[in-house]
C-alpha cells in the first residue's frame, strides 16, 4: 500500500516516489512489478491506473491521515 500510494501521490515520478519511501529506484521498480503481478493490473494502462487512483481517493476519505 505504501508503495502504491507514494507512486500515485508523486504523480508516477519514480525519483520522487523512491525518495519518499527511502528506497532505491530499482526497489521501487520491483515493488511496482509485484503490485502488477498480485493485482493483475498494469500501471501503464490508463484504465487500471484510473481504478487505482479512485481506490486511493476512497482510502483517503475512509481513513484521514492514512498513507
Amino acid at each position: 500500500m505504501d508503495t502504491l500510494c507514494a507512486y500515485l501521490d508523486e504523480n508516477r515520478n519514480w525519483n520522487a516516489a523512491s525518495a519518499r519511501l527511502g528506497t532505491h529506484r530499482q526497489t521501487l521498480g520491483y515493488r511496482i512489478g509485484r503490485i502488477e503481478q498480485l493485482t493483475g493490473r498494469n500501471l501503464k494502462s490508463s484504465k487500471d491506473l484510473a481504478e487505482f487512483w479512485e481506490a486511493r481517493k476512497a482510502l483517503n476519505r475512509s481513513s484521514p491521515g492514512a498513507y
